[in-house]
């Protein structure tokens, strides 16, 4: 039987381990903690495939370490795309222009949620294999 519920202060703090594995490697790590409104977060990978389609195959490796404050989200690391390549083909139907007859008007929105600033640096490794073409654009 359950006891009474508890207070989520209660039950902090948290601590977080989590490793997915592919043919008995550890691809994807995220480890960290959560106390209260804070907590630190470390997530990384090796080869990790984020797109595999007819047009492109991408793998990523992440090397994150996230900080977590009242105030403050602070997003720092390294993503590393070892290999990849992509063909595009035609324009998704999203990548059409704004209409020559629609206006758009900027608005300030008023929210009473009070949100955290996010501040980040991610450092994007490109490797020399990658490779890119569409509309006659080929890179390498």
């Amino acid at each position: 039987m359950l006891g009474p519920a508890k207070p989520l202060a209660a039950l902090l703090p948290y601590s977080l381990c989590l490793n997915v594995m592919a043919n008995d490697s550890i691809k994807l790590n995220i480890s960290g903690g959560i106390d209260g409104p804070g907590g630190q977060l470390r997530i990384s990978g090796d080869n990790i495939t984020v797109l595999d389609r007819a047009n492109g195959l991408v793998l990523i490796s992440p090397d994150n370490n996230d900080n977590l404050n009242p105030d403050l989200i602070k997003i720092r690391g390294t993503l590393t795309i070892p290999k990849g390549n992509y063909s595009l083909k035609i324009l998704p139907d999203q990548a059409a222009g704004v209409s020559a007859d629609e206006r758009i008007v900027n608005q300030q929105a008023t929210s009473d949620v009070k949100s955290r600033a996010i501040v980040t640096r991610t450092d994007i490794v490109l490797n020399d294999s990658f490779e890119f073409k569409g509309y006659d654009l080929s890179t390498r």
